[in-house]
């Protein structure tokens, strides 16, 4: 672990999140906030797969403040170094009881984009930051409040949502859920939407990662039609939300719902 000191009463440190008994600390505070990027598990997941260098911050002052800042290196052939909180994933930045603290990681950051010339900093916070440049809000998270019943939910449905359901399943449209035992037939899907879009598809092995480190937490759902699987995705419980970072559907298979 390397420390540094910013300021004569706080100190930020660069850890290894799975292995840092303050940066779970930090995430069930309840003043925090975190999001599904902060856990710990993407350290290993991205490192692992892509190789990308990470760059976990914490930090603490003389008052018990803390905030933590998940980030990665990401060295790309043309453009040169680019530091990411977090890449592949739709929320980051810092999180933590302690507004102050939090700042003084995104200074941390600068500094050390600094020192290692990067191109540029993304961080993809999903509350404002005052780091006096304009935010991009080009894109958004649509979070859904879970009753704790599935009838509740049912009947607070959109009525046009409710009609796409009962279009489904009288089109035979099945839904299976598992783990990732699923994974090549949600690929196949997956890949051949984003083929489809012109968009990057991530690896394989990258999803299949995913899925395996947040164990129980973790799960695919495939729709299927005749036997053939016509879309899925891939969900992932981290606190109190459920979130689905991927999700796909054959187009030509849009007007059955």
């Amino acid at each position: 672990m390397t420390t540094t000191v910013c300021r004569c009463d706080v100190s930020v440190a660069s850890v290894l999140p799975d292995g840092d008994a303050r940066w779970m600390d930090t995430l069930n505070d309840p003043r925090s906030q975190p999001t599904l990027a902060h856990a710990p598990e993407w350290l290993h997941v991205i490192r692992d797969v892509y190789g990308h260098e990470p760059l976990y911050l914490s930090a603490e002052d003389r008052a018990g403040g803390r905030a933590v800042l998940p980030a990665f290196i990401v060295r790309r052939p043309l453009g040169g170094a680019v530091i990411t909180s977090m890449p592949y994933l739709d929320s980051g930045g810092p999180c933590g009881p302690s507004s102050s603290v939090a700042a003084l990681l995104v200074e941390s950051l600068i500094d050390q984009a600094r020192k290692i010339a990067a191109r540029s900093i993304e961080l993809w916070s999903v509350e404002p930051l005052r780091i006096g440049v304009p935010a991009k809000t080009h894109k958004v998270n649509l979070t859904l409040e879970l009753p704790s019943n599935a009838g509740t939910l049912w009947q607070r449905a959109d009525k046009a949502v409710r009609n796409q359901v009962r279009k489904a399943e009288r089109e035979g449209i099945t839904i299976e859920a598992g783990g990732v035992d699923l994974l090549p037939a949600f690929y196949d899907v997956f890949a051949a939407r984003m083929r489809d879009l012109g968009s990057p598809v991530h690896a394989r092995r990258f999803l299949g990662a995913g899925v395996e480190a947040f164990g129980t937490r973790a799960g695919i759902v495939l729709a299927r039609r005749r036997g053939l699987t016509i879309g899925g995705l891939i969900a992932i419980r981290f606190k109190d939300r459920l979130t689905v970072p991927w999700a796909a559907c054959l187009e030509r298979y849009f007007p059955l719902c």
